[in-house]
């Protein structure tokens, strides 16, 4: 059935889902005028009755006499799609190793085979700033909708942290949520003398990014955060929480995409903003 939605060509169908991907709603009228403008033949009856079909098969939606694409439908094509690049992810069954694709001088996109593997990432990347005597560093600048990794820190990533802190390196952490997870994070980063953190913050960044040193990391919108962000979403009680469930998510070999820029202009830029939210007594 996927498939047979996506499949390439001129037909009347993929025209009327290019149409409403880009412009909706639309009536059945507005979606035939703009089908006979692409070139296709057809009557507006033969047309209207494949849109009719496409609602009937859940592909678009009406309300009134407009029509629009069913989010439903979409979210199945992502997961499809998601699917496939798990098949053909030539890392997908390496437990921690990552690609760069690089696409200026100053932008690339560090591929990885898990989320979990992009924390081992970032646990290294900490280390480095202590190694070179940070004291004339800030440590790593996170805005997140949640921040699930603290939920599984132990061993070597907390002895990285507290020894950060030990050498005077700031983290400056800012997340939307206002969850008990998100509260739990709060107490666990505090617990180790961080007070650069921030939960339930109201901010104009809507992707998820971190900082380190000069560097930028953006996420790339992908299944695995939502994913994330959903589970912790539906958590009401910590202390009784199903760690289980995380750690699957966390682990899954299904790839964590995140652009890299190194452009310092960019870097203050965000940084301040971070700061900002963090130190304010705004909520």
């Amino acid at each position: 059935m996927v498939l047979s939605q996506m499949s390439a060509g001129k037909n009347v169908r993929n025209q009327v889902i290019e149409i409403l991907g880009s412009e909706f709603p639309l009536s059945a009228k507005q979606i035939f005028n703009r089908v006979k403008k692409r070139g296709l033949s057809g009557t507006y009856h033969g047309m209207y009755d494949c849109v009719q079909e496409m609602v009937r098969t859940g592909v678009i939606n009406k309300e009134g006499v407009e029509y629009h694409l069913n989010q439903k439908w979409i979210m199945n094509i992502k997961l499809f799609i998601n699917n496939v690049e798990n098949n053909y992810n030539p890392f997908k069954n390496e437990a921690y190793r990552h690609v760069d694709i690089h696409l200026t001088k100053d932008a690339k996109v560090l591929g990885f085979s898990s989320i979990e593997s992009f924390y081992d990432f970032m646990n290294a990347s900490r280390k480095e700033l202590i190694d070179r005597n940070g004291e004339n560093h800030n440590g790593v600048f996170w805005l997140a909708d949640h921040l699930p990794g603290p939920l599984l820190f132990m061993g070597d990533r907390i002895k990285t942290i507290k020894k950060m802190n030990d050498n005077k390196i700031k983290h400056y952490i800012a997340i939307r949520g206002n969850k008990p997870v998100d509260k739990f994070v709060l107490n666990f980063y505090n617990s180790l003398g961080l007070d650069t953190v921030k939960i339930g913050v109201k901010d104009k960044i809507k992707h998820t990014i971190a900082i380190y040193d000069d560097v930028l990391m953006i996420w790339l919108p992908n299944i695995p955060m939502i994913d994330v962000n959903n589970y912790l979403d539906g958590i009401d009680n910590v202390e009784g929480m199903d760690l289980n469930g995380l750690i699957d998510i966390m682990q899954r070999k299904n790839g964590f995409h995140v652009l890299v820029v190194e452009n310092k202009n960019l870097v203050d830029y965000y940084k301040k903003i971070i700061v900002d939210i963090v130190e304010s007594k705004d909520t």
